[in-house]
């Protein structure tokens, strides 16, 4: 995507961002709490995307923040005045229910791919590389030392031209609900499955059953998103594209 076209961007997910704030005033009050007290939040990950393809009237699931900063102990001090039923994730962060909108906050240091040593990150720029899909691949540093917010990404806009969900980071602590999540995502955005996708969800769908792949759904949604019909089509797709894909050189 163009550089103009990147701004035009930024500037929707900020006033999507806005409109959303408006609606949930404790989440706002969070976001200036972190401002404040730690650093510009990052707004990271399928919120930026959902902001973005769900239309003016977009609610995400939840909100992922990511920031700078020494540890988590910098996070629980800045919010521990906020009155907000709060707790420490097994990631690192904490999770904040403001309301019907939880939020996860968490030190970029801690990102689970760069605490392993998947990606050497330099800096807040490289928290794109981190995200299991492509159409995650996105932050927005909401204020910086140079001004106003700013946008890193890693395929994220290639994969909106192209229309397809791809693998952009394989390495995760959960295949099984990577599987359930990718196949949601691409079902929501009417996107195709791509060919690293396709086979690495064969290869863990095989192992599980249809009542794993709902019972997955509801830990992770709260809900069924799909049913054991829809998840066995979108398998079955997976499963005829790998099929008809080269094969990889040993």
């Amino acid at each position: 995507m163009a550089e103009t076209g990147q701004r035009a961007f930024l500037r929707n997910v900020v006033n999507r961002l806005d409109a959303l704030l408006a609606d949930h005033p404790e989440v706002a009050s969070i976001f200036n709490r972190i401002a404040h007290h730690v650093g510009p939040p990052v707004l990271f990950g399928g919120a930026v995307r959902d902001l973005m393809s769900s239309g003016r009237g977009a609610r995400p699931r939840d909100l992922d923040l990511v920031v700078e900063c020494a540890g988590v102990e910098d996070l629980t001090d800045a919010l521990h005045a906020s009155a907000l039923p709060m707790r420490r994730t097994r990631f690192g962060g904490v999770r904040i229910h403001a309301g019907t909108l939880p939020v996860d906050i968490w030190p970029f240091k801690d990102t689970w791919a760069i605490r392993k040593g998947i990606v050497r990150a330099g800096g807040i720029h490289d928290l794109p590389r981190t995200t299991f899909l492509n159409v995650e691949a996105i932050a927005v540093q909401m204020g910086s030392p140079r001004g106003g917010p700013r946008i890193f990404e890693h395929g994220f806009f290639s994969a909106f031209e192209s229309r397809t969900v791809e693998i952009n980071l394989e390495e995760n602590p959960f295949p099984e609900t990577c599987v359930v999540r990718a196949l949601v995502t691409a079902k929501r955005l009417g996107f195709v499955v791509g060919p690293r996708l396709a086979s690495f969800v064969v290869r863990h769908a095989q192992a599980l059953s249809h009542r794993d792949l709902l019972e997955i759904q509801l830990g992770h949604y709260g809900r069924v998103v799909l049913d054991a019909n829809a998840i066995g089509c979108l398998v079955e797709q997976c499963l005829s594209r790998r099929a008809h894909l080269p094969a990889v050189p040993k």
